[in-house]
């Protein structure tokens, strides 16, 4: 049965072919045979009324007949026919049989296009219905594409919104599936689709639509996913794709979403070296990203290129942001780097010591405060005793000693006085002697010999 109504739709469309493709079906064109024209009002009437009660056993065979006996008549008819086999395709459980109703509704477009013109949105239309059946496929993929190419070329910026974002999920199954496209064919569409939605948007700003304006910029959001998304798939994702397709556009666009997209593939590729990626970083910031990772790492990049003004300032943001101990710790050694940077030692090592405080387990703070003993030789030296001069690196030794740090300790270890050194000031192993210098405190002599 199903086979003989599809061969009927093809003589249909086979009958069809001949009407002039400009008639517009909005205006009816009804049969100009009196018998003819009696029997489609008739059947017009039958079969709306089955349309209504969802009764498409009844209502099929008249919509049926007026589509080849009154093509013209209305644009309606193929609409419900459209609608019809939609909803017969969608609940029968048979492939082979889900097909043939698949195929008979988009046929139905076609002889729309044929008796009532309108190719251009009736093809975007027909587009979206046979992706709803047919994108799982993977022998269809290729010819869905194709007809998705032919509307985008045959709308332009009419290109309904709904299919914008369908378009980009479909060059993504064909990249991923059918294998038909590299990574330059799905930009130069990703290009098209952005285009249509940056037009559409300019129109939607001028007639001053909110409610348009929001749902672009989500469509431009899902767009761009999927563009990700496909770029990623086909290993497309390096910093020289970013500077090449994606920075010349975001310099002219300065857009926020394209921004952390780009940074996200640069951090991915280890491309945290190029100055465009600090760049963007900082750009995410200053447009309201307060992430307390980010702020911790751009702060650090910041201050090892020398721009302590601006590591400073994102680093007591990160302060704001920081929740977990770590996290406050992490601030805490990072102020102190800063404060080294300054020469001011004294700040540096309270610094440290709160982050090891705020977090117990940092014990890189402690080591860092320890390096500071170390460092500090020309800062405390009287040049009087050669093992007055070397207290510091047994308090070195002891903050090492602390912080779990054996490569430290060994360090500060070779750098303690020796035993003829303490004997000419009469000390022994031992002894407590204070440090007369900015580390203070006091330590336990030792020797390296």
């Amino acid at each position: 049965m199903k086979k003989n109504l599809f061969s009927s739709l093809l003589i249909a469309a086979l009958i069809t072919t001949g009407i002039s493709a400009w008639a517009q079906c909005k205006t009816p064109v009804p049969p100009t045979d009196p018998a003819t024209r009696q029997k489609a009002d008739e059947y017009m009437a039958i079969y709306g009324d089955a349309i209504k009660e969802g009764n498409y056993k009844v209502a099929k065979s008249p919509l049926l007949w007026l589509i080849n006996n009154a093509p013209q008549y209305t644009s309606k008819l193929y609409i419900d026919a459209v609608d019809m086999y939609d909803k017969l395709a969608t609940a029968e459980p048979d492939a082979a049989k889900k097909q043939v109703l698949v195929d008979s509704m988009l046929l139905m477009f076609d002889l729309r296009v044929k008796s009532c013109g309108e190719e251009a949105s009736v093809l975007n239309r027909k587009a979206n219905a046979s992706f709803k059946f047919n994108y799982k496929n993977k022998e269809k993929l290729p010819g869905l594409l194709e007809s998705f190419d032919k509307v985008f070329e045959l709308n332009g910026n009419n290109v309904s919104d709904g299919t914008l974002g369908t378009y980009m999920n479909l060059v993504d199954l064909n990249a991923k599936y059918a294998k038909n496209l590299n990574v330059d064919q799905v930009l130069q569409r990703y290009d098209k689709v952005v285009s249509v939605i940056d037009a559409k948007t300019k129109v939607a700003q001028e007639k001053n639509q909110a409610p348009q304006i929001e749902k672009l910029k989500g469509i431009k959001t899902q767009v761009d996913d999927s563009m990700v998304k496909t770029i990623t798939g086909l290993g497309g994702v390096t910093c020289d794709f970013v500077k090449k397709n994606m920075e010349p556009k975001w310099r002219q666009t300065k857009d926020l979403d394209m921004a952390k997209k780009m940074f996200v593939f640069m951090t991915k590729d280890n491309c945290t070296e190029d100055p465009l990626w600090l760049e963007l970083a900082d750009f995410k910031i200053d447009n309201g990203e307060k992430d307390f990772a980010l702020l911790k790492n751009v702060a650090i990049k910041h201050i090892s290129n020398g721009k302590m003004d601006r590591g400073e300032e994102l680093i007591k943001m990160a302060s704001a942001a920081a929740k977990e101990p770590k996290e406050k710790g992490d601030v805490f050694e990072i102020m102190g780097g800063l404060e080294v940077k300054r020469g001011n030692k004294v700040a540096a090592r309270e610094l440290y010591m709160k982050a090891n405080a705020a977090d117990p387990s940092n014990l890189d703070a402690l080591s860092k405060v320890a390096t500071l003993y170390m460092n500090s030789f020309d800062d405390c030296k009287k040049l009087k005793s050669k093992a007055e001069d070397r207290l510091i690196y047994l308090a070195a030794f002891d903050m090492y000693a602390r912080a779990k740090d054996n490569q430290g300790m060994g360090r500060a270890k070779a750098q303690f006085p020796g035993k003829d050194e303490i004997f000419d000031l009469n000390w022994k192993v031992g002894d407590v002697k204070n440090i007369d210098c900015w580390v203070g405190g006091s330590v336990s002599i030792r020797t390296r010999d």
